[in-house]
C-alpha cells in the first residue's frame, strides 16, 4: 500500500448550483475560476509526487479536511480566536457542498462516478486567511 498526501493551499468553496439564466453570474464565475485554480494546484502536487498530471482521485478516499479561515477576527471580540483553530466549523458552505466543488474540480470535464468510498471527511478552523484542503488516500 501507498499513501499519498495532498495539501493545496487554497479556501474552500462550496459547489455553485446554477441555472441556465445564472451561469453567467458573478458567483458562478468566481467559482469556475476557483475550479480553474484548484485543479492547477492538484495538478502541482500530483508533479511533486511524481505522478502523472492527469491523476485522478482513486475510488477510495481515505480522509479529507477542509482548513476554512477565520476570515474576520475582530468580529469574535468575546472568543480567543487562536483557540477557534482546528475547532469543527459548523457555518455555510455545508460538507458536502465542499465535496462537491473539491472532486468536480480535480476530475473536470471528467466523470467522478468512480468513487464509491470516502472515509472521514471535515471542516474545522484554520488559521487566520490561510484556508486548505488536505486530501490522503491510499493505492493498493
Amino acid at each position: 500500500m501507498k499513501v499519498l498526501e495532498f495539501r493545496m493551499e487554497i479556501e474552500p468553496m462550496g459547489a455553485v448550483r446554477t441555472t441556465r439564466q445564472g451561469k453567467y453570474s458573478e458567483r458562478a464565475v468566481k467559482y469556475h475560476e476557483w475550479m480553474t485554480k484548484l485543479k492547477w494546484l492538484w495538478i502541482n502536487e500530483c508533479l511533486q509526487k511524481g505522478l502523472d498530471k492527469q491523476y485522478i482521485l482513486p475510488d477510495s478516499i481515505d480522509y479529507i479536511e477542509f482548513g476554512l479561515s477565520i476570515n474576520d477576527p475582530s468580529k469574535k471580540s468575546n472568543k480567543n480566536v487562536v483557540s477557534m483553530i482546528g475547532m469543527p466549523h459548523q457555518k455555510k458552505p455545508d460538507l458536502d457542498n465542499l465535496y462537491k466543488a473539491l472532486v468536480d474540480s480535480i476530475c473536470y470535464k471528467k466523470d467522478d462516478s468512480h468513487i464509491w468510498e470516502v472515509g472521514k471527511m471535515k471542516k474545522i478552523y484554520s488559521d487566520f486567511q490561510k484556508g486548505y484542503i488536505f486530501v490522503r488516500v491510499i493505492q493498493k
